[in-house]
């Protein structure tokens, strides 16, 4: 007898892939039919059911397109996030915990159920979430203070602090800022030294920026958008995506997610050590399509970033710098 986790499991399939083609068997193979197929090849697709589903071992291989470029195997957490939605994610994993307090579900498995690409991102071991009323270390009372800081800072965006003691030495001492992707998972973590005596400010974790995008779980996509370098300085304004950069490109899940959810305005604020073409580029790559008309600018002048501006004028500055956000004229396009 199949267990009732699985058969919900198989249900939460169906509600974006359909009906499978004989049910499951007794050995947990289910057959649908392949989303990437129907999306490149026609409707007609569907009728084929070559994407192959094993319950019991939480993964899926479509036989047709995923010998073109394996971007259609691995496991169902990454299958339901590309064409599920986020409650079909949080089902799965409600029905994942079930399987295994019934010990129906192998436990060393289970993370590599969820997503093996996630579970490689971790929070260093001596994080600890920053309570400015409890936190006993100077030195990170007067870095958070020196950047006007605030509880109600730190708890939207999970902030936190290592120690001396964090076994991994380039994670020492530092402000950690996480990051979350749509479905609450961990996708990236960079930190900031909080000493003045690391010999690099940041540190990053070993994810590909290019995949990821920086506090997707926090962003309003029917909101004005604000594009900046610095993790740092996507604490400061509503609404802001820190690049982790000055480079966009076609290939970043950051520009597709742009380009498919944005509703309003989006606005590019980079350093003002960045040379006026690198904004140049980025808003020619995104004033396009359905987003045409729609991108602005901030060019900072005697200010270096969003930080530096909250610092020293505190939100009535990032107020004012998002009223001064303009577009470019076709002439000044001509010109870098």
């Amino acid at each position: 007898m199949i267990a009732e986790g699985f058969k919900n499991i198989e249900k939460i399939l169906t509600c974006f892939l359909g009906e499978s083609k004989n049910g499951m068997s007794d050995s947990g193979q289910l057959q649908f039919g392949c989303p990437k197929c129907i999306e490149e090849k026609g409707p007609n697709e569907a009728h084929k059911y070559n994407l192959e589903v094993n319950l019991f071992k939480m993964v899926y291989k479509c036989w047709s397109c995923n010998d073109a470029d394996g971007s259609m195997t691995g496991n169902l957490a990454r299958l339901i996030k590309k064409y599920g939605n986020a409650q079909l994610y949080d089902a799965y994993k409600r029905e994942l915990d079930g399987l295994i307090k019934a010990q129906l579900y192998d436990i060393n498995a289970y993370n590599y159920a969820l997503d093996k690409e996630d579970v490689l991102i971790k929070l260093p071991k001596t994080f600890c979430k920053i309570d400015l009323d409890l936190c006993s270390d100077p030195r990170v009372l007067n870095y958070l203070s020196k950047r006007k800081i605030t509880q109600d800072i730190i708890d939207k965006f999970n902030l936190g602090y290592t120690s001396w003691n964090e076994p991994d030495k380039g994670w020492r001492n530092r402000i950690i800022i996480p990051s979350y992707d749509e479905y609450g998972d961990l996708n990236y973590i960079t930190g900031r030294d909080f000493t003045g005596k690391a010999y690099n400010k940041y540190k990053n974790c070993d994810a590909n920026k290019m995949d990821i995008v920086f506090q997707e779980s926090l962003i309003d996509f029917d909101s004005d958008i604000i594009l900046c370098e610095g993790a740092m300085d996507c604490l400061y304004p509503l609404n802001t995506i820190a690049m982790l950069g000055k480079v966009l490109k076609k290939e970043y899940k950051l520009y597709k997610t742009l380009m498919t959810r944005a509703n309003a305005n989006i606005i590019i604020c980079l350093d003002n050590d960045t040379a006026i073409g690198e904004t140049k580029k980025i808003y020619n790559l995104l004033n396009t399509g359905r987003l045409k008309g729609k991108i602005l600018y901030i060019r900072m002048d005697s200010i270096h970033d969003i930080g530096d501006l909250y610092e020293k004028y505190g939100r009535r500055g990032i107020v004012s710098a998002i009223r001064s956000a303009r577009q470019f004229s076709e002439l000044d396009l001509l010109f870098e």
